[in-house]
């Protein structure tokens, strides 16, 4: 009898051991599924709110924009839902007298106005003589010198992105 009560007892101990194992296993899938949705969601918000502000004269389109602006900007989703911008040092960047997040818009904006090349130009108008066929297209010496400029190298993904985007549209002579 003492036996048969050992052996239930050491098999009750190896049951929980498993199901101990079993319920970590659990929480840790779970916590993997959680984290998942989480960054799905925010990935989610970062998109919606960054097509909200991409200009409409924009050279690519809006969904490659879309895809560049991420690539370019490290951007994050407080716990209310709210995107802000994150600096280089991983600090959300703020507003220098109020010390407050800078609005995405405001990013968005000063992000463009150093990335200019991105947008259109206005073209035609009352002057005369300012549409001539294809005078409007760039040279590939030219975009190159603009794109190094603005920080990328020739063989840089964004660089190539950007040059066959043009190309595509018609906006660079090669």
């Amino acid at each position: 009898m003492t036996i048969t009560l050992f052996k239930k007892c050491k098999n009750t101990k190896s049951d929980l051991n498993t199901l101990k194992s079993t319920i970590e296993n659990i929480s840790k899938e779970k916590e993997s599924v959680l984290n998942e949705y989480t960054s799905y969601k925010n990935t989610q918000i970062k998109e919606r709110e960054l097509s909200s502000l991409i200009p409409d004269n924009t050279i690519n389109s809006k969904r490659d924009e879309l895809r560049l602006l991420s690539m370019d900007l490290n951007l994050s989703v407080n716990e209310n839902g709210r995107v802000f911008a994150l600096g280089d040092d991983g600090n959300p960047l703020k507003n220098q007298t109020t010390l407050d997040p800078l609005p995405l818009k405001d990013v968005i904006n000063d992000y463009y106005s150093n990335n200019s090349h991105r947008l259109k130009t206005a073209s035609g108008g009352a002057a005369e003589g300012d549409s001539k066929g294809g005078e409007g297209k760039q040279t590939i010496e030219s975009f190159t010198k603009e794109m190094q400029t603005a920080g990328y190298q020739v063989n840089d993904e964004n660089f190539v992105a950007e040059m066959t985007n043009r190309i595509n549209s018609g906006l660079l002579d090669v």
